[in-house]
């Protein structure tokens, strides 16, 4: 999940109004690809999951949920 998309995904839902499920459900299958390739090459599996987290801009919506 880049910048971009978190962008555009804030851009789609209105301020004050509930996340879209399916933002958020894209959101959870981008931590679990991080965690899934992180431990493949053999570094743990949290890991992926900080990353993406550090990568989710504060523009997203969810980010306070």
């Amino acid at each position: 999940m880049s910048v971009v998309t978190c962008k555009w995904m804030a851009n789609r839902c209105p301020e004050g109004e509930l996340v879209d499920e399916i933002y958020v459900c894209a959101t959870l299958i981008a931590v679990l690809a991080a965690r899934f390739v992180t431990d493949s090459i053999g570094i743990h599996a949290l890991f992926g999951a900080v990353v993406v987290g550090v990568l989710i801009p504060k523009l997203c919506l969810f980010y306070e949920v």
